[in-house]
């Protein structure tokens, strides 16, 4: 898995399970942010397949926006 994507999961699970804020990461902002479906995401975060070059960098993007 890419490193990008490991830290989506750890941010993603933080927000799911202890809901830190100010984090919001939920699963449907991403794919809209990205421009892709919410099942794509999760298969990347699943490890079934990996993101092209371009939408690592608009997740790296979503994940600075958000300020972590």
């Amino acid at each position: 898995m890419h490193p990008v994507i490991d830290k989506w999961n750890e941010l993603h699970r933080e927000y799911l399970y202890f809901n830190k804020p100010p984090y919001d990461f939920r699963t449907s902002d991403l794919a809209k942010y990205v421009g892709v479906s919410r099942r794509t995401i999760e298969r990347w975060a699943e490890g079934k397949s990996l993101p092209k070059e371009e939408k690592i960098r608009a997740i790296e993007e979503f994940i600075k926006l958000r300020g972590a």
